[in-house]
Formats: C-alpha cells, sequence, structure tokens
C-alpha cells in the first residue's frame, strides 16, 4: 500500500485528524491496552536476554505518550478532537518522559536522541564500514552498552509505572 491509499498505515494521513470525542475516548483506551502489551512483550523478551526488550520498551513508552497528548487534547476539546501531532515520535516520547516530572530541555533532548537512536539500531540491520550488522553485534558497541536486561527493565518498569500513572490522571475525564 502507498501514502495515498487511505488504508495505509503510514502518518502522512493522520495529521490534522479530526475525531468524534466518543472516538477519542475509545482510541486513549485502545492505546494504552497497546503500551500494556508492548510492556508485557518487552518483559518476556528481556527475561529470555533478547536485545530486542530494550526497544519494544521505548515504542511502550511512545504509546504512552500518544495517549497523554490524545487525553490531554480530549481534556481542550469542545467536541471535536483535532489531532496534528499523530506521526511526531519525539513528541510523544517527550510527553511520556515529562508526565507529571521535570528534566532540563538540554537533558531532555539528550535522552530522547539515545532512546530513537536505541530504537532504530536496535531493531534493524545496519550497512557500516563495508560489513553488515545485525543489532546484537559488536559492531554496534554503543547499543550492546544499553541493551543489557537491566536496562531493558529500568525501561520496563519506568513503563509500567507510567502507565497507571496516566490511568489513574485520567480516569475521570475519559470514561
Amino acid at each position: 500500500m502507498g501514502s495515498s491509499d487511505p488504508g495505509c498505515r503510514t502518518n502522512s494521513h493522520r495529521e490534522g485528524l479530526t475525531l468524534e470525542l466518543d472516538e477519542a475516548k475509545e482510541g486513549f483506551k485502545i492505546i494504552l491496552d497497546n503500551a500494556k502489551m508492548l510492556i508485557e512483550d518487552s518483559d518476556v523478551l528481556a527475561s529470555r536476554g533478547r536485545y530486542t526488550s530494550f526497544p519494544l520498551g521505548i515504542l511502550a513508552l511512545e504509546e504512552i505518550g500518544k495517549a497523554i497528548l490524545l487525553a490531554q487534547t480530549i481534556q481542550k476539546s469542545n467536541g471535536k478532537v483535532r489531532i496534528n501531532w499523530w506521526g511526531d515520535h519525539r513528541k510523544k516520547l517527550r510527553n511520556a518522559l515529562t508526565f507529571n516530572s521535570e528534566i532540563p530541555s538540554n537533558l531532555l533532548d539528550h535522552i530522547i536522541n539515545t532512546l530513537e537512536k536505541a530504537k532504530v539500531e536496535g531493531l534493524y540491520v545496519d550497512w557500516k564500514d563495508g560489513v553488515w550488522l545485525y543489532p546484537q553485534d559488536e559492531g554496534m558497541a554503543w547499543y550492546v552498552s544499553l541493551r543489557s536486561t537491566k536496562d531493558a527493565r529500568e525501561i520496563i518498569n519506568g513503563a509500567k509505572y507510567l502507565l497507571q500513572n496516566v490511568k489513574e490522571t485520567f480516569k475521570d475525564n475519559i470514561k
């Protein structure tokens, strides 16, 4: 499917999306359900020592950030919910990381850059210096240091905590 196909799951057709309030509330719940499944899958992969647990945990954080943005948009709506941030992964991650907390801007940018790089390089094969590299190869040494089970567990536990916090915060506004 190309990006001009209305069934395509790319972000280009979702920018400027307008939803009915009930549709947006349903989406909030579905997004949190998906985040929960990503956390559970990441947890299983971490228990098996799989390097993909770390980027999957980052994807869970992004989904939680998406739910936060949607809930905030719902709270400001007057019946219609207008979404213009759907494809902005950095914005979703930023919202997840700063929800009910304050992180200095320069540190936050560094964290987001590192997590974005870990997500991409932790899932995809790369061509570097004339050699094909799997994400787990030593040629991706910077990532090898991030993908320990301990680091994955920190992402997973943080995502679990954040998921509960978001559910509790918005439970009365989004039923």
